[in-house]
């Protein structure tokens, strides 16, 4: 454990030292992050009980043609969601200099409301993802 801490002081010194203090630094990274980074956090990001624990129990109910379905959805449509959807939405955001959903709505439409709208939504989105997520695991320990 205090290797780990260490770690991470050393880690958060370099690269306190290495930004310019800007918010986009922090909260972006600078905007530099490469294909393995972002490769490795859609993974983590789809990593979950509703992908994991869910797929195994569609496979007990329907067999093992599942995990073709969720392996052709992975390798299709999920590259091609980030090509439609993500690249341009990235342009835009390099562009206008957006960090969040939100920042990014109030501009497009001019009004606080429109920014405000887009937190509540994205809130109740992640909101209900993560009760998945431990819904999902309190199902999958529980013993009938």
């Amino acid at each position: 454990m205090p290797l780990y801490l260490l770690t991470l002081v050393i880690i958060g010194w370099f690269s306190f030292r290495r930004g310019v203090g800007f918010a986009e630094d922090y909260f972006m990274a600078g905007r530099s992050f490469g294909t393995l980074v972002l490769f490795m956090s859609l993974f983590g990001t789809n990593v979950t009980a509703f992908a994991l624990v869910g797929m195994l129990g569609i496979s007990y109910h329907a067999g093992i043609g599942v995990f073709g379905f969720f392996g052709a959805v992975a390798a299709f449509v999920t590259p091609l969601c980030f090509i439609l959807m993500g690249y341009p939405i990235w342009v835009l955001g390099k562009r206008h200099g957006y960090m969040t959903q939100p920042h990014m709505f109030s501009d497009r439409w001019q009004s606080t409301g429109g920014g405000l709208s887009s937190l509540c939504f994205t809130h109740f989105l992640y909101h209900s993802l993560f009760d998945n997520r431990f819904d999902g695991r309190g199902n999958y320990y529980r013993s009938d």
